[in-house]
C-alpha cells in the first residue's frame, strides 16, 4: 500500500493527524483495519523524503520509507527499490541518487 503521510512512526510526530484529532483517529482506524488484510505485506510512505524500514506494532505490517525522526532536514535524495517475489514476499532497498 502506498500513501504520502505515515499512519505511524516509532519516534517521530510527523504522522497523519499530527495537527488534527479527527484525522489522527482516521489513522488509528486505518492501522487497525490493516490488521485484517493479510495480502498487504508492506506500507510505503514518502512524507519525510528519507528511507526507513520498521514494523508497526499495532498491525505487524512492515513500513518502508519514513525514518527522519530527530533531524531537522531530510533532503538527501534517495528512493526505494522494491523487488517482489512470486511468493508475494518483497525486498526493499534504499538507493541514493
Amino acid at each position: 500500500m502506498f500513501a504520502h503521510i505515515p499512519f505511524y512512526h516509532p519516534s517521530s510526530r510527523k504522522v497523519m493527524g499530527e495537527q488534527a484529532d479527527g484525522v489522527r483517529q482516521q489513522a488509528y482506524q486505518m492501522r487497525a483495519m490493516l490488521t485484517d488484510y493479510a495480502n498487504v505485506k508492506g506500507l510505503f510512505f514518502g512524507h519525510t523524503h528519507e528511507w526507513g524500514d520498521y514494523t508497526d506494532p499495532e498491525n505487524k505490517k512492515r513500513i518502508i520509507g519514513v525514518s527522519c525522526a530527530g533531524t531537522k532536514l531530510c533532503l538527501s535524495p534517495s528512493y526505494t527499490l522494491v523487488t517482489i517475489q512470486p511468493s508475494g514476499e518483497f525486498k526493499a532497498e534504499e538507493r541514493r541518487g
